[in-house]
């Protein structure tokens, strides 16, 4: 027997009347937010910042949970596969929403399986070099790089946005330089300061305090704005040089089939958390810029980090099998 119109409205009006009290209530119980790097990363500590903020609002506990490995598409994978409640939630870094990009066997598409709650901060790029390298500005590095083709540097890997931060210099000016991988970038940086490479486009986080004790020399914030943690740094973008921006953002995100009131109530705290003085406070000192954008503002900011790298990758012609 077919259903009268009446009972076919109030079949498609059911999940609508639902939706307000799927957010209800949330959350009942501990949530989860699955880091896919290491302790320690810039990821994990702005996972426990955040995780430690949302826990006092909600009363309930908040869990970091790392799940490295893959290039950070192992955890991110995890969150793809999780049920759709809001409890357990993925702290994404870029290598998470560009490693699909050119490994098809990533086990989840970024753009179809997760959605974006918040972008809660990020921590801009900077160029820093060996205080042997004879170079105080970008200026000066990229003649110097153009001089003595093939200087290293270290990245945690192909793909990274240490990486194609490096590649779209290199593009951009025409330098020869050589990548370096390594299993941390604390040990890429570490090589620099040895004088084992000349040049370490790291994220404010890791070079911050090597810079202020004279063990790296800091020549661009590769930002629109200057940061706070380094105001006598010029950006790339005063230099001369406005397309070299890129950092080390953290993105809160859900399972894709997530109900959007409960979506909408998460991103609520997270960008409250985000915006509270103690918490903006806590981070700026580490180098980053806390921003807390809302869901449809997440989603725009990743739809131009995919036009932006997406091409880049094509061109350099990254891939990886598994």
């Amino acid at each position: 027997m077919q259903p009268s119109r009446r009972q076919s409205l109030a079949l498609l009006a059911a999940p609508l009347l639902a939706s307000p009290a799927a957010a209800q209530g949330f959350p009942a119980r501990p949530v989860t937010i699955v880091v896919p790097l290491g302790p320690g990363s810039a990821s994990d500590i702005m996972a426990r910042a955040l995780g430690a903020a949302l826990q006092e609002a909600w009363g309930h506990p908040v869990v970091v949970d790392n799940r490295p490995g893959a290039s950070g598409t192992l955890g991110a994978a995890q969150v793809a596969r999780a049920a759709p409640d809001g409890y357990t939630l993925l702290l994404a870094p870029p290598p998470s929403y560009i490693t699909p990009m050119f490994m098809p066997n990533a086990g989840y598409d970024p753009a179809r399986d997760l959605k974006p709650v918040s972008l809660v901060a990020y921590y801009p790029l900077v160029m820093t070099v060996n205080p042997s390298v004879p170079a105080t500005t970008l200026r000066e590095f990229i003649a110097w790089a153009k001089a003595n083709p093939g200087a290293t540097y270290g990245s945690p890997g192909p793909g990274s946005p240490l990486h194609l931060m490096a590649a779209l210099l290199a593009k951009q000016e025409g330098l020869e330089i050589v990548q370096v991988s390594y299993r941390t970038p604390a040990q890429g940086m570490t090589d620099v300061m040895a004088g084992l490479l000349r040049f370490y486009p790291g994220p404010t986080l890791e070079v911050l305090p090597n810079v202020q004790a004279g063990r790296l020399r800091a020549l661009a914030v590769m930002d629109p704005h200057r940061s706070a943690a380094l105001p006598d740094v010029p950006t790339a973008a005063e230099q001369g040089f406005p397309a070299l921006s890129a950092s080390i953002w953290s993105m809160l995100m859900a399972p894709a089939a997530t109900p959007a009131p409960v979506l909408a109530s998460i991103a609520q705290a997270a960008t409250a958390a985000a915006r509270a003085p103690a918490f903006r406070e806590r981070l700026t000192q580490q180098g980053a810029e806390v921003v807390g954008l809302g869901m449809a503002e997440s989603a725009a900011f990743l739809q131009a980090e995919d036009a932006r790298w997406r091409p880049l990758v094509r061109e350099l012609g990254i891939t990886i099998a598994d």
